[in-house]
């Protein structure tokens, strides 16, 4: 999720502002952003996020001052086939279905969006479902009433009716992308499971560290640098960063850290023999990716020196090495940009 739309849902309903709030809940063939997006557009027409930009993004925001005017949401579907394209900049080939939303502090839709704002930013598994109810309403005007779900299917925030199954809700919630079902007398549930951030490891505070960390904070990690020099391993350095250490030594840099199945570590420290005590650690985790800076040489010294210590092919075959996708990078700006770029197919295949 976008961070910048997170804060400022934060922001606005702390300020008892209300706003509009589109998300793209469908869509079929080829369009510039996937269900789950949203985007924030308030009363002075600021906006937080993007659903594509262009004339999707365009439609979206005057129909979100009618919602703001109105205060009734609207569903549209935008069209971007081959002959609406003759007239607009965009070349996707599908449609986009997208619900533009009225989050009002005072009532539930604020209420729900608060506790849904809170979980993402404490970084707590969750669902957040909104119910549309099209009713007697104009083809476009829909009825929208919220939930949000613990990862188990609890109920945190809001009421549903009575006849509504939670634990079908749930169910459907398991994954990691939007999922729009039906829910039963005439109704439609949007049901949008939320994860923490994957968590971004990185040992080593240089050169290459500095943008990566705030690349990768950008794309939605959560970034947490390591290296045994104070005076490179400083917030002020990394002030993207979810939190800067100092260690000791490298030789239990990882140690007490929660590496999961989802967690991402790249080794760029200041030299051969660092890289290689972090990298023997990091192979004893469940990490998603392992990805170590250096040379073809220095990989293959490396690599030797682990088999000797006991580690065998398959274990050196989950390392990155050399870090990044090949795209002819030499600044440590460029290196980062490879690294981030691996890290998000890495995401991808793992989200999948």
């Amino acid at each position: 999720m976008n961070r910048d739309v997170i804060k400022a849902v934060g922001r606005l309903l702390a300020g008892r502002q209300s706003f509009a709030l589109a998300t793209i809940i469908s869509h079929q063939g080829s369009i510039p952003r996937l269900p789950g997006t949203k985007m924030v557009i308030c009363r002075g027409g600021e906006t937080f996020g993007t659903v594509g930009g262009g004339m999707l993004e365009s439609a979206v925001c005057q129909r979100a001052a009618r919602v703001l005017e109105t205060a009734t949401p609207r569903r549209m579907v935008f069209e971007l086939t081959t002959r609406a394209r003759e007239t607009m900049d965009m070349i996707c080939g599908g449609w986009a279905e997208v619900l533009v939303d009225l989050v009002d502090p005072d009532a539930a839709s604020g209420q729900c969006l608060a506790q849904w704002q809170q979980m993402q930013a404490h970084e707590r598994r969750g669902i957040l479902v909104t119910l549309l109810d099209a009713g007697s309403q104009p083809v476009e005007a829909v009825h929208t009433h919220h939930l949000v779900l613990d990862a188990d299917g609890g109920l945190l925030c809001g009421h549903p009716p009575p006849d509504l199954p939670l634990s079908d809700l749930a169910a459907a919630g398991t994954g990691q992308a939007l999922v729009k079902i039906n829910a039963g007398d005439g109704r439609q549930a949007v049901i949008e499971p939320f994860h923490p951030c994957e968590s971004l490891f990185i040992f080593g505070a240089g050169h290459v560290s500095r943008p990566t960390a705030r690349m990768a904070s950008m794309v939605g990690f959560r970034v947490e640098v390591f290296d045994d020099r104070a005076e490179f391993a400083s917030p002020d350095r990394f002030p993207d960063a979810h939190r800067v250490v100092v260690l000791d030594d490298y030789d239990g840099a990882l140690t007490g850290l929660p590496v999961a199945a989802d967690s991402f570590i790249v080794v760029v420290t200041r030299g051969h023999l660092h890289d290689q005590t972090v990298l023997a650690q990091a192979l004893g985790t469940p990490a998603a990716y392992i990805g170590m800076i250096g040379s073809r040489t220095k990989r293959d010294t490396i690599y030797n020196n682990l088999r000797l210590e006991g580690f065998d092919d398959t274990d050196l075959a989950r390392v990155a090495s050399p870090i990044g996708l090949s795209i002819g990078a030499q600044t440590p700006e460029e290196i980062a940009v490879s690294i981030v770029a691996e890290l998000i197919q890495r995401r991808r295949e793992v989200r999948s």
